[in-house]
């Protein structure tokens, strides 16, 4: 999806699309060097155009499977056209999804993937999500959220895990912090 579309979309769906450009290559690389090397089930929540899910999919093992939750029907359809077997795409609202991750058919979920801007949810489901999360990931698990122009989340990411870090990327329209927190 080229930026202008994307950004026409964002415009016109201001409550549930929390990035006004896809992510940055540079912002992608730092995700895909959080993950563990054993990492093979993943779940993203809030996949856009797909610009940080075709990048996993680059290094993701040839028997791993990804399950993208996304809200908006434009960017589901630009997600659906990736041609990859190892995903899947779930139309709907992760707040809701995320109180059952098992039923998304993965065997385990090692690493949940986050663009959503958790600063959008209200301090009670913000928390729930992150807790939600914490629940379904296995143990060693990495959740990592992105696109978030304040370090909010940080506190209640905290609470449901063992470790958590942040970092900020520059290179992205507009620059975030990237927290990645291990179960």
């Amino acid at each position: 999806m080229l930026k202008l579309k994307f950004l026409k979309t964002a415009l016109q769906d201001l409550k549930t699309v929390g990035a006004l450009f896809p992510s940055s290559k540079y912002v992608a690389r730092k995700i895909i060097a959080a993950l563990k090397p054993e990492c093979k089930y993943i779940v993203e929540y809030g996949g856009g155009d797909g610009a940080v899910t075709k990048e996993l999919l680059r290094h993701l093992a040839s028997d791993g499977r990804i399950a993208v939750i996304e809200l908006n029907k434009r960017f589901a359809a630009a997600l659906k056209e990736i041609k990859d077997d190892r995903l899947s795409v779930i139309e709907g609202d992760v707040v809701v999804i995320a109180k059952n991750l098992a039923a998304i058919g993965l065997p385990r979920i090692d690493a949940v993937i986050s663009s959503m801007p958790f600063s959008f949810l209200g301090g009670t489901k913000r928390n729930e999500l992150i807790r939600h999360t914490a629940r379904s990931l296995r143990s060693g698990g990495t959740l990592i959220i992105y696109h978030q122009y304040t370090p909010l989340s940080l506190g209640a990411v905290r609470r449901h895990f063992t470790s958590a870090r942040v970092s900020f990327e520059s290179r992205n329209i507009l620059p975030c912090f990237v927290i990645v927190a291990e179960k």
